[in-house]
């Protein structure tokens, strides 16, 4: 076997030769930090979208799902984070991540 590009998930070789051993990251490596951070982050996007539309929380399960103001959060979200659009979706109540995903590409 011969490896031509390789990249290594840390820093460090123990953390390394696991991950390349086993194709899987450690569990207490990264991954859970990283997306909490990244859901710590959406949530405050969201918080920060809600205050400049002036809705509360339950603002987003009153208005429909294809809202305009909601499609600039989902759009804001998936451009800045790295939340999955079935995350978006439930979050901001916009029904099925497909519709989601086809309300942010009609968009300007």
């Amino acid at each position: 076997m011969r490896f031509t590009d390789a990249h290594s998930p840390a820093n460090v070789c123990t953390p390394s030769r696991y991950s390349l051993m086993t194709g899987q990251m450690r569990a207490q490596h990264y991954g859970a930090e990283r997306q909490e951070s990244g859901e710590a982050k959406a949530e405050r996007l969201v918080r920060e979208e809600l205050k400049k539309l002036r809705w509360k929380e339950a603002d987003l399960a009153a208005r429909r799902k294809g809202d305009p103001g909601k499609v600039r959060v989902a759009r804001r979200l998936r451009q800045e984070t790295t939340m999955t659009l079935a995350w978006i979706t439930q979050g901001l109540q916009m029904g099925v991540r497909t519709h989601v995903s086809n309300l942010r590409g009609a968009m300007p």
